[in-house]
């Protein structure tokens, strides 16, 4: 249940399209917030991946911004990757 309190809106967004929303918000979360970072290791344009981030925002209706909800959403990976969408 949690997992998909966090992750099952953008998890649904990826499978409507070629997003990428979930690679996106780990690999952002692994940066610690680093845009330029995040961006280097996505291989897309720093606009690209604001973008992204503001989807991301808008879907799960969560700012990504706040301490507690960055490590709400580790936790959420960390539930998907023992037990993934199916």
């Amino acid at each position: 249940i949690f997992r998909d309190q966090y992750l099952k809106k953008l998890y649904e967004a990826d499978q409507e399209g070629s997003s990428q929303l979930l690679e996106t918000l780990r690999e952002y979360l692994f940066q610690n917030g680093n845009m330029l970072q995040t961006s280097k290791k996505l291989f897309i344009h720093r606009n690209t991946l604001q973008y992204r981030m503001e989807r991301i925002n808008s879907i799960t209706n969560k700012d990504i911004n706040n301490f507690n909800i960055k490590r709400d959403f580790l936790n959420a990976f960390m539930i998907l990757d023992m037990f993934p969408f199916s």
